[in-house]
């Protein structure tokens, strides 16, 4: 399975490794789902896409994605923190980014864990949507 779903009790790490196909993202969202409607509130997220080799994904994948989340929604506001390296990530990352609208849902691509965690803890990422960083 190229990721791994962990609750960490203050927010889930998602690392996601190998290969990412359309069905890792329809499984991947599948654990979300069930890990948040087992939970008395919904955890904000960090997505560490950096040990990803290629992606086989592609749009339509993606706004799926997008729109069950708002069919979805969570039981209070979430930060989704989104880990990448490489500008093909980074751009999937964008665009996931943009199709996301969900309410109570905010998104940003950060440049580190500790980034991802200062931002879950009230601080402002200072990376965010620079593409330098993603090289």
């Amino acid at each position: 399975m190229p990721y791994a779903f962990t609750d960490l009790g203050s927010h889930y790490l998602i690392v996601l490794s190998g290969v990412f196909t359309d069905r890792d993202v329809r499984d991947l969202a599948l654990t979300v789902k069930a890990a948040e409607e087992a939970a008395p509130v919904t955890l904000d997220r960090l997505v560490d896409g950096t040990q990803i080799e290629s992606f086989k994904i592609g749009f339509s994948i993606l706004s799926i994605f997008a729109e069950r989340r708002k069919a979805f929604p969570v039981k209070n506001p979430i930060k989704t923190a989104l880990l990448v390296r490489g500008k093909v990530a980074f751009g999937l990352a964008r665009m996931f980014q943009m199709l996301n609208n969900a309410p109570g849902v905010d998104i940003r691509i950060v440049a580190s864990r500790e980034e991802a965690l200062t931002w879950f803890e009230g601080g402002v990422p200072s990376h965010t949507g620079d593409p330098t960083l993603f090289r």
